[in-house]
C-alpha cells in the first residue's frame, strides 16, 4: 500500500481550511478564559499546514529547508502553547509571568538559531520511492 496522498497538497490544505475555520470561531469568542493562547496555537497550527502544503509543492533546496524549519518550529511551539492555554482556562493566569514564557519558548528559537547558523547539523536529504525527504541527523532524533 503506498502513502501517495502525502505527496499532494490537499491534505495539508484541508488542514489549513479547518485550522482556518477554528481560528475565526475563537476570534468571535475573545472572553473565554485561554482564548489567547488557543488562538495563537489554532494559527501555529495553520502556518505549520501551509507550510506543509508548500513543502509539497516546491522545488527549490534552499526553500525547501526553510519551509522544514518553518514546520519544526511551529511544532515546537505548540506544546508551551497549550501549556498555557490550559493554565490561563483552570484561572492560574498569574503563574504566567513574561519571564517565564520567554524561558519556555526557549527552546524553539534555539532550534531556529542553530538550523539557521548550522544548517548541515539539523537535516540531511534522501531520496525515497523517487522523492526527496529531509531527514533529521541524530542531534535531533
Amino acid at each position: 500500500m503506498s502513502l501517495t496522498f502525502l505527496n499532494q497538497p490537499w491534505p495539508y490544505l484541508a488542514v489549513a481550511a479547518f485550522a482556518a475555520l477554528i481560528g475565526w470561531y475563537v476570534g468571535t469568542q475573545p472572553r473565554r478564559p485561554g482564548a489567547r493562547y488557543f488562538a495563537w496555537s489554532v494559527a501555529a497550527w495553520f502556518v505549520w499546514a501551509v507550510a506543509a502544503a508548500l513543502l509539497v509543492l516546491v522545488q527549490s533546496p534552499g526553500l525547501r529547508y526553510g519551509l522544514w524549519i518553518l514546520q519544526c518550529f511551529c511544532a515546537l511551539l505548540e506544546a508551551p502553547l497549550e501549556l498555557f492555554f490550559s493554565i490561563d482556562y483552570a484561572g492560574n493566569g498569574k503563574w504566567l509571568t513574561r519571564r517565564g514564557v520567554y524561558l519556555v519558548f526557549l527552546p524553539a528559537f534555539l532550534f531556529l538559531t542553530i538550523a539557521f547558523y548550522l544548517p548541515g547539523s539539523i537535516v540531511e536529504s534522501e531520496y525515497h520511492l523517487g522523492f526527496e525527504s529531509l531527514i533529521g541527523r541524530d542531534l535531533i532524533r
